[in-house]
């Protein structure tokens, strides 16, 4: 539950102030301030790249500090670290313009007014943090839920209708549904912005940036070969338009294709677990199962995220998985302190091995493959999460990895996990046993190559470099023409 300002003490403190709030809407464009000063209670935006969204969303929330001391007014997006993102530094840019005399709150996520107001940064994981919207003592005056086409569909339908407008309605607040439209045209954001009044502009429609909205679309254009008006990428981001784009999606998951029931799972088999290492983002965790060399599918049992957890918490959840389900092997995300955290795990017993580097666009084709195929299976209810990433994460711009604005834990932790029944990690598995002569041999023979790098000095590398020179002069020497016959130049 969020820590609430008394709201008559607050009035008290407010009392008699000149609120300078009201000149953070001056200099609003004409889309953003109508956009900004709309009354209805529900409304939708859906605004591409450097059209002013968030600054329009910062001073629609800060506007109603003077007349509501005490009360409170939200801001959230798919996490609590995107949401402060996103709109933290927009507030702190306006409080310094504006001397507003905000003050943030580590504690509470919060930016608050002199007189009480606050404006609350949150995060929608799950419904879990959906249900702190529940929590307001005096209701709520004002929401922004931003990039909703990133955020589970589930938990946004589910914010929205049963958390943050039974909230709102309390005192007769208001809520603005706003972010780059998604690749497909189903979902609760695009209905909501079919039947709710809606905005929208694009950078052509900000006069404030340096370079200009025209020209700000034609680089786009420029840096990304391939591209035209008419490309659905560039609609979506650049235009801020609903168009349907299949192939934006990385993952090609069909339910009639790629889930089955539970129990018609593997009862046994090679089983992994993944895990993608995440103290901020999150934790993800999967676990596949697969019966090789006669099967080529490859069986999802679960699928699922955790937020917050440190160390213990992580050791027991692993633990927990690997008890259940048996698991062969376990392989944690090197990278984000993934490597900290299995060295970690190892200390405290439990044998996990760190993910080798690679590209990741190589291992994402690999899963898509297997999708496509119908060789890569999902239980029912056992992996939610997975199926809710799979059915919004879009490719980044040059198409190498997911685009960072969506949450793939799951994703992720299932590429460590199911690489491993298609042979991705055979070198890893079949090293030599902890203490046999030949793990013995290796572990000399690395010894023996690192202290041979370590032992190259910087006068050996002057003495490579002179040699090199000398080289380089002796061909230089070789090319020079001389005096030939009959007066004239041959080469030597």
């Amino acid at each position: 539950m969020h820590t609430w300002c008394n709201p008559i003490s607050a009035a008290v403190r407010g009392a008699g102030q000149a609120s300078p709030f009201a000149a953070t809407l001056q200099g609003l464009f004409p889309k953003q301030h109508a956009y900004v000063m709309c009354s209805e209670p529900v409304i939708t935006n859906h605004g591409a790249r450097r059209c002013g969204k968030s600054s329009a969303n910062a001073r629609r929330l800060l506007r109603h500090a003077p007349r509501n001391p005490g009360g409170l007014s939200f801001f959230a997006a798919k996490d609590g670290k995107t949401a402060k993102r996103i709109i933290g530094a927009t507030i702190r840019e306006l409080n310094n313009e504006f001397e507003l005399g905000l003050q943030w709150s580590a504690s509470d996520n919060t930016f608050f007014a002199p007189n009480g107001y606050g404006v609350w940064l949150l995060g929608l994981d799950d419904d879990g943090e959906a249900d702190k919207l529940r929590g307001s003592a005096h209701g709520l005056v004002d929401g922004v839920i931003d990039e909703c086409a990133t955020i589970r569909d589930d938990v946004l339908r589910y914010a929205v209708l049963e958390c943050a407008l039974p909230a709102l309605g309390e005192n007769a607040g208001r809520l603005a549904l706003s972010g780059t439209p998604g690749p497909l045209l189903s979902g609760f954001f695009y209905d909501q912005c079919q039947a709710r009044r809606n905005f929208h502009w694009d950078a052509r429609d900000n006069p404030y940036l340096k370079v200009g909205g025209e020209r700000y679309l034609q680089n786009a254009l420029k840096n990304n070969p391939g591209w035209t008006w008419r490309t659905p990428q560039f609609q979506r981001e650049y235009l801020g338009l609903w168009c349907e784009d299949v192939d934006a999606l990385i993952y090609p998951y069909l339910a009639a294709r790629n889930l089955i029931y539970e129990g018609s799972e593997f009862p046994a088999g090679r089983t992994i677990l993944g895990v993608d290492v995440g103290f901020e983002d999150g934790m993800g965790y999967t676990v596949t199962r697969s019966q090789p060399p006669n099967n080529p599918e490859i069986h999802v049992l679960c699928s699922y995220e955790k937020r917050g957890q440190k160390y213990p918490a992580i050791a027991a959840e692993i633990e927990s998985l690997r008890r259940h389900y048996n698991c062969n092997y376990i392989f944690v995300d090197e990278g984000n302190n993934g490597l900290l955290v299995s060295e970690s795990l190892k200390e405290m017993g439990i044998p996990c091995r760190p993910t080798p580097k690679g590209l990741k666009r190589p291992r994402i084709e690999i899963i898509r493959g297997a999708l496509a195929s119908g060789a890569l299976k999902l239980v029912r209810g056992k992996c939610d999460t997975l199926i809710g990433e799979m059915g919004m994460i879009v490719w980044n711009e040059k198409r190498t990895d997911a685009d960072e604005r969506y949450s793939n834990e799951c994703t992720d932790s299932l590429i460590y996990s199911a690489l491993c029944h298609r042979g991705y990690y055979e070198a890893v598995l079949n090293e030599p046993a902890e203490g046999t002569p030949a793990q013995m041999l290796k572990a000399q023979a690395s010894d023996k190559e690192r202290e041979e790098r370590e032992s190259i000095t910087a006068a050996d590398v002057a003495k490579m470099d002179a040699w090199v020179n000398r080289a380089r002069g002796n061909v230089q020497r070789l090319q020079r023409p001389e005096p030939g016959m009959m007066g004239g130049f041959r080469r030597r």
